[in-house]
């Protein structure tokens, strides 16, 4: 096998440089991937419900030297989805890679009548992923290349709290959606792959107890609960030529969580 001279170098293999990335939502994760990408080169693109969110990282990026561009859009409107993918082809003529962390997560106790919810969940969680990774991909496949991280959770394997049915159901569904998409697309240039976070610092989780904190770092052999950044070498490596022959993945990043069945007992008694 005959290897050209910058085959392998790291500052190719995972280079993001002058890449164009749509990141959907505006939040913690969303925020340190604009951020983490944009240090890496990458020309961010944030689209998000809420644009006053989006508007103010990418305020903090302009004045960091960094292209950013903010969009409104809710997900599970697909003409909004449209619209704003137009956009940045109009402004930028192509979508290297796409990161979509947009989600709804409102949490309820399973047993009761919440059908009303759980609709909402569907909608934002399920045809919302939908609208971006068909949208998004079909740009990226016409391009003949094309990178998309759909930004899952722990709950997608696995029953996680009592009162996050909605969301861990129909982030199962982001699972399943990740693995068609991959399939349609394989042919195609576009890479699909999906990232399974465990309990992050977010605002999001910011309204739970201490004592649910504790019982989440108790699970976790690192003895610590994720950060943002935990995420970032991951999407870098999904993202980029490192991860070319990898699609249909959901993989866990975790400290260790998914593995850990251990408990704890007396070592010194016979």
């Amino acid at each position: 096998m005959e290897l050209k001279d910058d085959y392998g170098k790291i500052e190719q293999l995972f280079s993001v440089k002058d890449q164009v990335i749509l990141i959907t939502g505006a939040g913690g994760l969303a925020e340190m991937y604009a951020y983490g990408f944009a240090k890496n080169g990458a020309i961010i693109v944030l689209a998000s419900k809420t644009l006053a969110k989006a508007e103010a990282v990418c305020s903090r990026l302009k004045e960091a030297g960094c292209p950013c561009m903010a969009l409104e859009m809710q997900i599970e409107k697909k003409e909004q989805v449209k619209k704003a993918v137009q956009i940045i082809l109009d402004t930028y003529g192509k979508i290297d890679i796409c990161i979509h962390t947009a989600a709804m997560c409102v949490r309820h106790n399973t047993l009761e009548d919440n059908e009303d919810l759980f609709r909402k969940h569907i909608d934002v969680n399920m045809i919302g992923s939908l609208n971006v990774n068909r949208i998004v991909g079909n740009v990226m496949a016409k391009a003949g290349k094309g990178r998309i991280i759909n930004i899952n959770t722990m709950s997608c394997y696995t029953v996680n709290t009592p009162d996050g049915f909605s969301y861990g159901v129909t982030k199962a569904a982001l699972k399943q959606i990740t693995k068609w998409f991959s399939v349609a697309y394989a042919k195609k240039g576009v890479t699909v792959n999906g990232i399974a976070p465990v309990w992050i610092d977010t605002p999001m989780m910011a309204c739970r107890s201490k004592d649910y904190w504790d019982h989440c770092v108790d699970q976790v052999p690192m003895g610590r609960v994720a950060v943002p950044e935990d995420y970032l070498g991951i999407a870098l490596y999904m993202a980029s030529e490192a991860g070319r022959y990898m699609t249909g993945q959901t993989i866990f990043v975790d400290g260790g969580w998914q593995v850990n069945r251990t408990f704890r007992f007396d070592e010194n008694e016979a």
